[in-house]
C-alpha cells in the first residue's frame, strides 16, 4: 500500500488504549475550497490570512535601504525586548514577500522579523487590515484553514504525479541527509507536474519515511521535526513560487504522550502532522544554509528568538528537501516507470475524495537506491561517493527558451544527474578514492 492511499482512506480518528479520539472538524464548503485550490493552487484561507499579515506588517512601516533590503522604521510599535537582537530588518527583496517571510504560515498572530524575532499582532496594526480579513487573525480561524489544508493535500494526491522512491541510506534518507552543510539554492526547477508527492518503500514495498533523525532528548519538537513521511509541492507561479506541504507522521494526525511539545498539550491530545509553506524564488538567496540537522531542535525554556531560529531552519529544510526531491526523481539517469494501482484500489480511493474530486493522478515509481552516473569527474579521478548535480538554467537561444529574470536571459533547462558509482553513499559533494574525505575538493 502507498501512503498516499493510506492517508486518503484514513478515517477522521485514533485509538490508544481503547479510548478513541476524534479530530475536531470544523464544517467548510469542500467544493468551493477546491475550485480556490484550481484558480490559486493553495488554500483559499491561507492566501486570505497571508494577505491580512501583510496589511499588519505594513502598519510598522518600512522602507528599503541603500541595500535593497527592507528595514523597519517604525520602531517605535515594537515591544522593547525585540531590540537585543541588532537591527532590525526583514531581508527579502520586495513587499509582497515579506507577508509569506514575516509570517510563518502555522502561527497566528504574531510577525517574525529578521527571522528571529517575534511581534505580538498590536490593535493599531489591526486597525490597518480591511475587516473581511480581520477573522483570519484570529485563532477561531485556525481549524477552518487547517481543514483546507488537508483538502489541499488530497487534492494534490488525487490530481498530480505520485513518485515512490527508494527509502534508507542507499535511498531517500542518504540523499536528503547529503545535503545537510549547505547547498546553494537559487533556483526552482520546472515541474512535469504543477502538483507532485514523493512518498519512500523499503525493499518490500511498504512505506517508510523518507527522513527520519534522531531528536536529542529534551527536544520539545523531536516528533514534528524529526521524521518526513511524505512531501507534496504545488506549482504556485511556475519558476517562481511552490506551496510546500511535509507530513511528518504517518496519519493525518497524531496522539501527544507526555512531555510531547514541552508539554504544552495533555496527554491524548490530537496533533497535526501536516506542516505549510509557501516559498518564492526571491526568498531562496536569503534562506539560511543548513548548517546541519542540530538546528531544527527546540527545547522547553529557550527564548522565542531561539525556537524562530528552529522554525526558520524547519523550513529551509522543507524547501530543501522539496527541490532536491524535484530534482532526483527528474534525474536524467535515474530510473523511473509508470506503474497502475489495482482498480479496485482506484475506485476506493475515488470514492474517498471530497467535493467530487476524481482519482487522476499519474503514479511512478522511481530507483534511487541504483541510480548510478560517472565514476570518474572531468579530470580522470576516481569518485568514492554518489551526488547529485541539481539542475540548473543555461542561457539559450533555443526556440523554446524561456526567460528567466534571476539570469535576466532567456535560458532552457538542464536537467540534473546523478555522478558517482553505484551502490556508493550519497553526499553532498565530490569524495574521491585517493583523498581522504576532509581534504577532497569539487564541492557541488
Amino acid at each position: 500500500m502507498m501512503l498516499a492511499e493510506k492517508l486518503l482512506l484514513e478515517k477522521d480518528d485514533l485509538e490508544r488504549d481503547g479510548r478513541r479520539y476524534v479530530k475536531r472538524i470544523m464544517p467548510v464548503a469542500e467544493a468551493q475550497v477546491i475550485k480556490g485550490l484550481e484558480a490559486l493552487r493553495e488554500p483559499p484561507g491561507i492566501v486570505h490570512r497571508r494577505r491580512a499579515r501583510m496589511y499588519a506588517i505594513d502598519a510598522l512601516g518600512y522602507v528599503t535601504d541603500s541595500t535593497g533590503q527592507y528595514a523597519l522604521t517604525n520602531v517605535g510599535a515594537l515591544p522593547p525586548e525585540m531590540f537585543d537582537t541588532g537591527k532590525l530588518k526583514i531581508d527579502v527583496p520586495d513587499p509582497d514577500v515579506v507577508g509569506r517571510l514575516g509570517f510563518a504560515e502555522g502561527t497566528p498572530n504574531r510577525i517574525a522579523g529578521g527571522g528571529a524575532m517575534h511581534v505580538p499582532i498590536t490593535p493599531e496594526m489591526a486597525a490597518k487590515v480591511p475587516p473581511s480579513l480581520l477573522r483570519y487573525l484570529t485563532d477561531e480561524t485556525e481549524h477552518e484553514l487547517g481543514v483546507e489544508v488537508e483538502l489541499f493535500l488530497k487534492h494534490l494526491m488525487a490530481t498530480g504525479g505520485l513518485y515512490r522512491v527508494d527509502g534508507g541510506e542507499l535511498g531517500a534518507q542518504g540523499v536528503l541527509d547529503s545535503i545537510w552543510g549547505g547547498l546553494p539554492f537559487t533556483e526552482l526547477p520546472p515541474l512535469p507536474y504543477p502538483r507532485m508527492w514523493f512518498e519512500a518503500r523499503d525493499e518490500a514495498g511498504n512505506y517508510v519515511p523518507l527522513w527520519r533523525a534522531d531528536a536529542p532528548e529534551g527536544a520539545w519538537n523531536g516528533k514534528d521535526a524529526g521524521t518526513l513521511w511524505g512531501m507534496g509541492i504545488s506549482e504556485v507561479d511556475p519558476g517562481r513560487a511552490w506551496a510546500i506541504i511535509a507530513v511528518r507522521q504517518e496519519n493525518w494526525a497524531y496522539l501527544a504522550d507526555t512531555g510531547d511539545d514541552g508539554g504544552r498539550w495533555p496527554e491524548g491530545s490530537m496533533l497535526t502532522s501536516l506542516r505549510y509553506e509557501r516559498v518564492d524564488v526571491s526568498e531562496m538567496a536569503v534562506l539560511d544554509s543548513m548548517i546541519s540537522h542540530d538546528a531544527l531542535w527546540a527545547f522547553p525554556g529557550e527564548s522565542d528568538r531561539a525556537n524562530a531560529l528552529s522554525e526558520q531552519a524547519y523550513r529551509t529544510a522543507m524547501l530543501s528537501w522539496a527541490v532536491v526531491l524535484a530534482d532526483m526523481v527528474t534525474a536524467r539517469n535515474v530510473d523511473r516507470r509508470e506503474v497502475a494501482l489495482p482498480r479496485k484500489t482506484h475506485k476506493q480511493l475515488s470514492r474517498s475524495l471530497p467535493g467530487g474530486l476524481r482519482w487522476t493522478p499519474r503514479v511512478y515509481e522511481v530507483s534511487i537506491a541504483t541510480a548510478t552516473g560517472d565514476a570518474m569527474d572531468e579530470t580522470g579521478r576516481s569518485l568514492s561517493v554518489r551526488f547529485m548535480v541539481r539542475g540548473h538554467w543555461r542561457k539559450s537561444f533555443a526556440e523554446h527558451a524561456r526567460w528567466i529574470d534571476s539570469k535576466e536571459a532567456f535560458c532552457v533547462w538542464v536537467t540534473g544527474h546523478v555522478k558517482g558509482p553505484a551502490g556508493a553513499p550519497w553526499k553532498g559533494r565530490a569524495v574521491y578514492v585517493e583523498q581522504k574525505p576532509e581534504q577532497a575538493k569539487g564541492t557541488r
